[in-house]
């Protein structure tokens, strides 16, 4: 017989998210309540990731009022954290599909006289006649 699953608990929950979202690695956040790393993945996967970006911008909301009402040290430590910046993506302009040799065939054919004694004689957008083979 194993040991009981792991039940989390709203507390822990809470605790998760505040120390995933201060930086805490997992493995020190998985001992520090005594579970395993996997556990804690399987049990906390929200906190681990969204919950701790919710930490941090309360974190960050309560720091940039501070600052504004004229905390310097705030306001710097505000400034410290790098915005990350995701510029839109280039479209590639689409690019015509490849056309095939026997494309390609039909389209020379309607021009072949270029240049040559027939020239004058056929008209030049002619569409040639296909075979019912």
């Amino acid at each position: 017989m194993g040991r009981p699953e792991h039940k989390p608990t709203a507390a822990t929950r809470r605790q998760v998210a505040a120390a995933a979202g201060g930086g805490m690695r997992q493995e020190d956040i998985a001992n520090a309540i005594g579970i395993s790393v996997p556990t804690l993945r399987k049990h906390y996967e929200a906190e681990l990731s969204a919950g701790a970006a919710r930490e941090r911008m309360a974190v960050l909301q309560k720091v940039l009022a501070q600052a504004k009402k004229g905390s310097t040290s705030a306001a710097r430590l505000y400034l410290q954290q790098q915005p990350e910046f995701v510029p839109a993506p280039i479209e590639e302009p689409k690019k015509a599909p490849k056309k095939g040799k026997k494309e390609l065939a039909q389209e020379q054919a309607g021009t072949a006289q270029q240049g040559t004694g027939w020239d004058g004689l056929l008209p030049s957008n002619v569409t040639p006649i296909r075979s019912a083979a």
